[in-house]
């Protein structure tokens, strides 16, 4: 929407099936359908995506 937002940044651990990944995450209201996006970037030496499955891990 263009419009300047301040977002606070915080390294948090998130877990992946076996993998733990210190990431920084930027805190926002979302009042979407996912309360929180994992990007390629946090993923790029620890995982393979195949975007052709889903729910493959589990706790």
């Amino acid at each position: 929407d263009g419009d300047k937002q301040t977002r606070y940044v915080v390294k948090l651990w998130i877990s992946l099936g076996e993998s733990r990944i210190l990431a920084d995450v930027t805190l926002n209201d979302r009042d979407m359908e996912y309360p929180l996006i994992v990007g390629r970037n946090v993923l790029v030496d620890t995982m393979i995506v195949d975007v052709s499955r889903k729910h493959l891990v589990s706790n």
